[in-house]
């Protein structure tokens, strides 16, 4: 008959073996995961790299592979150590199906966000990078997941985030800055032109404007006619190209002898039976 001691040598190896068994590779596991989730973000890096100097709708692409690339990474790898573990994967799947439709009942609002992002990238909505306007606001989306995008506003810098099922309120900007210039009615539309020409040629040597050009006469206002200017710049620029052009426009009209008109109110001074009456 054995002793304690002689049993407790035979049953601790049994029980370390059987620890090993799992743990080994469920270790390995981890470590390959941790190694793939490393060299994925080297390649990636890389990509997004590129993709950000090409063009901002592949960046929003590059991220969002590899937000779902990560996400099997893990998932395969929960998979494998619940197999090592002894669990039996199916029946955990099954219960998850189950257990997914009430919860996806629970979360409408985050489900509405994934198929709204889903729809921002199939229909190329916007991409990081480009101009928008939100509840009225110009901004440059920097960032953009299935759930929400990151808004960064030109006015004050801040950094909005916004649902991706609220996309009806953005508004995508597109690189052209229209400017309306006033002019006197007393000026001849030839002269005008020609100061504004001179204009448009000045807005041009702007290190952040690519191209301005005159575009003809757009109204009759009560108190001055108004000509069109076409400024086309960077969306993230446009605070900064709207002060430069109107200081061009100052200074060019100034230069013409040209004064910028202002709302004016004609009184008309008549007299009736003896006695002065004023009307507008």
């Amino acid at each position: 008959m054995l002793s304690p001691i002689a049993k407790a040598n035979i049953i601790m190896p049994e029980s370390i073996a059987a620890l090993l068994k799992i743990t080994v590779p469920c270790v390995i596991a981890i470590l390959c995961a941790v190694i793939a989730l490393f060299v994925l973000k080297k390649i990636f890096t890389r990509i997004k790299g590129k993709a950000k100097q090409s063009s901002g709708l592949k960046f929003t692409y590059a991220k969002v592979i590899e937000g779902v690339v990560k996400f099997v990474i893990l998932f395969c790898t929960v998979i494998v150590i619940l197999q090592f573990c002894g669990i039996n994967v199916t029946s955990v799947v099954t219960g998850l199906g189950i257990a997914g439709a009430v919860i996806g009942l629970a979360l409408q609002d985050l489900l509405k966000d994934v198929i709204m992002g889903a729809y921002i990238i199939s229909d190329n909505f916007f991409a990081i990078g480009d101009g928008v306007v939100f509840d009225g606001e110009e901004g440059i989306i920097t960032e953009f997941s299935p759930k929400t995008t990151k808004i960064e506003m030109l006015k004050d810098g801040r950094t909005i985030t916004v649902c991706n099922r609220e996309i009806q309120k953005i508004t995508k900007l597109s690189n052209e800055l229209i400017i309306d210039v006033p002019m006197p009615y007393n000026i001849d539309y030839k002269d005008a032109y020609g100061a504004l020409l001179a204009i448009a040629d000045d807005i041009k040597n702007c290190d952040i404007i690519s191209d301005c050009k005159l575009l003809g006469t757009q109204a009759f206002n009560s108190s001055s006619i108004a000509y069109r200017l076409s400024v086309i710049c960077e969306c993230r620029q446009r605070e900064n190209a709207t002060r430069l052009t109107n200081i061009a426009i100052q200074d060019g009209l100034k230069k013409a002898g040209i004064a910028i008109p202002f709302n004016q109110l004609d009184v008309h001074i008549d007299q009736i039976g003896g006695k002065t009456a004023r009307y507008l």
